[in-house]
């Protein structure tokens, strides 16, 4: 940041941003978008009883898990690559980023509209997970697929800067830092002046960093490297 560089204040602008995208849940399609979901005979993406297959996972902390209360807190854990995925059924998932960044279902926005959307969000708990993938435990909780103990930043605490214009200013520039990044045109590579729902999606995928063992969605500690150039 020109002039003014914190630190301090870029990470928590930067988690700040996560904590408003980030979902506590991510759907993972077996098929990879292979599957059309007729209930095909012979399907190899259909289990024995008819059903599709998929997985679920649900990022707690563990005092969620130790009330029972799956909606305990509004937890930011990781940003899905997709926008909405439907796996068969009533299985179905609508993600945070999009239902922030594309209200009342828009198909495009601009940059002034993306800064103000961000500005306008509500913070989440955010929940580290350096690796959210992780098999489900029948023997634990089923709704929980992983416990996360350590919590990187409650929005609370994330309001404790006095001078508030400068802690707005570093949320505007952490948001025009992820247009750079949303907003990139995959046919020349420049950043474009206006951000589509697939295009997000398509961008959120690129972040994704598949040697942590990541499936289709990028954690806040992948998240804040990117941004910050830190080693994760």
């Amino acid at each position: 940041m020109e002039g003014m560089a914190d630190p301090a204040m870029e990470r928590e602008a930067i988690i700040r941003l996560f904590s408003k995208l980030g979902d506590d849940r991510i759907l993972i399609d077996h098929s990879r978008g292979l599957c059309c979901y007729a209930g095909c005979p012979g399907c190899d993406f259909l289990n024995d009883d008819g059903s599709y297959k998929y997985s679920k996972y649900i990022y707690a902390h563990k005092s969620q898990v130790e009330a029972n209360d799956e909606d305990e807190f509004v937890t930011a854990a990781v940003i899905p690559y997709y926008a909405y995925r439907n796996v068969g059924g009533d299985e179905q998932h609508t993600t945070r980023w999009s239902q922030v960044l594309f209200p009342k279902k828009q198909r495009m926005i601009q940059e002034n509209e993306f800064i103000s959307l961000l500005k306008s969000a509500d913070c989440a708990i955010v929940l580290n997970s350096h690796d959210p993938m992780v098999p489900e435990d029948d023997d634990f909780n089923q709704k929980y697929s992983k416990v996360i103990d350590q919590i990187v930043s409650k929005p609370s605490s994330l309001e404790k800067v006095e001078d508030g214009d400068s802690r707005e200013k570093y949320d505007v520039w952490a948001a025009k830092e992820l247009w750079k990044v949303l907003a990139v045109s995959a046919i020349d590579g420049k950043v474009g002046m206006t951000l589509t729902k697939a295009q997000a999606a398509n961008s959120f995928r690129k972040l994704v960093k598949s040697d942590r063992g990541t499936i289709e969605g990028i954690g806040v500690a992948s998240f804040e490297a990117h941004f910050l150039g830190k080693k994760v």
